[in-house]
């Protein structure tokens, strides 16, 4: 027998139509709410220190909400100046620009040779100005006149800082040396660049040379290699990173401000009742529903409730399916009957008609049928009824083969057997050991009818 499951449909309008039990369930789980809540109420009328803590907790809240209001407000505003910094950055940066996997490489070394010799014959040296001299060279590098250079002579319109991320300079006091470094998209850009710093610190030589010591410079040939640079690879992916880092932090404060309910400002008068009794109702409804339910599921989980079921595991013709024609009371169970239904019959007369057709084209003349089932006798004697009254067949009928010498008996005599159950109250257990049993008594079933 194939893992029985349950028709979604079927149990949404099987709780459904138990909402007398869900109105009966929710109104006693509220009642016991509210007498819990009156007791409540005394009790803090009746104690001024739970007065006070009442009111106490209520600031408390309030309290709490606000801060967080504002530490989240605060957050957002700054990973939004964050985020449009890093994007104007990602935008203009000559450096994030730069093909990390052909990365032009260009390196300028300029000596500086203050002309500094020891006297062997003297025991007190004039001090070396080499130092000096650098730092007067990097001194007026600092200013930006070079990067300004540049960014005219090459047009880039970039802000100084973004030149100085692709152009760097040191200074070593110990060997002499003004070492440029640049990083550029081709060697022409990098040469361009390296004859205005060379430019550049040729025409502050003279004042140098005048003012701090006199020296000479000796520019050696500009060098320049194509490269794959890993450390500006891991350069832009940081940055991307973080931008991607920025954009998740910001739609989490951003979601978390939204959904951020501001506590309401309880008081022990009526918007406190209110609030209580609106809470109690929600969860006296959520009680019903889910006692209901589940108590809908272990009724249905092995109970007959599909055709499709049963004409699928057992290969059995279904000669109809009954509605439920029992008469509706009020108004909602009107409307329940009539969106739930989707019955072809109007009326019970109609049903049998049906199932008096499907009989006489499954049936000849003169063979004798046997009615059974697992469902109250009395049910299966209507059917008999009907089909004998209408059908030129022998019919006997009785009760459950298995728990029924004499309709064992009649099924043994017959020449078919037609089964009557019940949905949603046959057991599957019980209509799968009919079934089989009847089937090794080598007597075939027409079929099956469900009311």
């Amino acid at each position: 027998m194939e893992e029985m499951t349950i028709n979604i449909k079927n149990l949404i309008w099987h709780v459904v139509k138990q909402w007398k039990v869900i109105l009966i369930v929710s109104m006693a789980v509220a009642s016991l709410g509210a007498m819990v809540k009156v007791n409540t109420y005394r009790e803090i009328l009746s104690d001024e220190n739970k007065k006070v803590n009442f009111e106490r907790q209520n600031f408390e809240k309030i309290k709490e909400y606000t801060e967080e209001k504002n530490s989240l407000e605060e957050q957002i505003v700054a990973l939004n100046n964050e985020h449009k910094m890093l994007e104007q950055y990602m935008d203009d940066s000559l450096l994030m620009n730069i093909d990390p996997l052909n990365c032009v490489e260009t390196s300028i070394e300029i000596y500086i040779d203050s002309k500094y010799e020891i006297m062997p014959d003297k025991s007190i040296q004039n001090p070396d100005q080499i130092g000096k001299i650098l730092k007067s060279y990097s001194t007026r590098l600092e200013l930006g006149s070079l990067y300004e250079d540049i960014n005219e002579q090459l047009q880039y319109n970039k802000e100084l800082k973004y030149l100085k991320e692709i152009i760097k300079y040191t200074t070593n006091s110990s060997t002499g040396y003004i070492t440029f470094n640049i990083k550029t998209n081709s060697v022409e850009e990098s040469i361009a660049i390296g004859n205005l710093a060379v430019a550049f610190i040729e025409r502050l030589y003279d004042q140098i040379n005048n003012e701090i010591a006199p020296h000479e410079i000796i520019v050696y040939p500009i060098k320049t290699d194509s490269i794959i640079d890993d450390s500006l690879s891991q350069h832009q992916q940081n940055k991307e990173l973080r931008l991607l880092t920025l954009n998740n932090q910001l739609e989490v404060a951003q979601n978390t401000l939204l959904y951020l309910k501001e506590p309401a400002e309880k008081n022990l008068g009526v918007g406190y009742w209110i609030d209580s009794l609106t809470m109690i109702g929600l969860c006296g409804l959520v009680s019903a529903v889910v006692t209901v339910g589940y108590i809908a599921v272990m009724a249905l989980l092995f109970k007959v409730q599909d055709e499709e079921f049963i004409a699928n595991e057992y290969s059995l013709l279904v000669l109809g399916k009954q509605p439920d024609f029992t008469p509706k009371k009020n108004i909602i169970d009107k409307i329940i009957y009539k969106k739930s239904n989707d019955s072809l019959f109007k009326n019970q007369q109609a049903f049998y008609e049906y199932m008096i057709a499907n009989v006489k084209r499954l049936i000849s003349l003169e063979e004798k049928i046997h009615i059974t089932g697992t469902i109250d006798i009395d049910l299966i004697e209507r059917v008999a009824k009907e089909i004998e009254n209408n059908v030129k067949v022998q019919v006997t009928y009785g009760q459950y083969v298995l728990e029924s010498k004499e309709s064992l008996e009649q099924t043994m005599n017959a020449d078919f057997v037609i089964l009557v159950e019940k949905m949603f109250d046959t057991s599957n257990t019980k209509l799968d050991k009919e079934i089989k049993y009847i089937n090794r008594l080598n007597k075939e079933i027409k079929g099956i009818l469900l009311l």
